[in-house]
């Protein structure tokens, strides 16, 4: 598990964190195309780290439930005249019913690439920040976004021997 957030050193994205980049749609973006860079020797661990970043990204904690009380995995979108809705959230077992017409997204960042618009994807991931438990509107620093994908590691704790007397 890496310590800390990687900041990027050059390019677009210099004193950016990678794992701040991945809730920016346009930062999202960016990774994915690191990811199918060419690894080299220079490169390998680098590339490693945002390939995992991504892993990571396509099953993040969800703390919303669904109408049933079981953890949600997908949300339902109603696209209407060039906007898009956000609905009900929705578990493995209840996102197999019929719901006349609507679209369900899964609650993942590789679900960015389902809207075209920038404000759709903006959009999608303040609800995604929300179900995760993050407040959808909060700016999102390089510590917070490495304690999203990489929980902190709880301190060894030396446990002092019982003595029987």
């Amino acid at each position: 598990m890496p310590r800390g957030p990687y900041i990027l050193r050059s390019g677009k994205f210099q004193g950016k964190a990678i794992e701040s980049l991945m809730f920016s749609a346009k930062g999202y973006k960016f990774l994915c195309g690191l990811a199918r860079m060419q690894e080299t020797e220079s490169n390998s661990r680098f590339l490693q780290r945002i390939r995992r970043l991504l892993e990571l990204g396509e099953s993040p904690v969800i703390k919303s439930q669904c109408r049933c009380g079981r953890p949600a995995v997908s949300i339902r979108i109603k696209r209407e005249e060039g906007d898009i809705g956000f609905g009900e959230l929705y578990c493995a077992t209840c996102q197999g019913d019929s719901f006349g017409g609507h679209e369900q997204v899964p609650l993942k960042f590789s679900s960015l690439r389902r809207f075209d618009f920038v404000l759709d994807q903006k959009s999608f991931l303040r609800h995604l920040k929300q179900v995760c438990g993050l407040e959808c509107r909060e700016r999102m620093t390089a510590q917070k976004a490495h304690d999203f994908f990489y929980a902190p590691r709880e301190e060894a704790r030396i446990r002092q021997p019982q003595l029987p007397f």
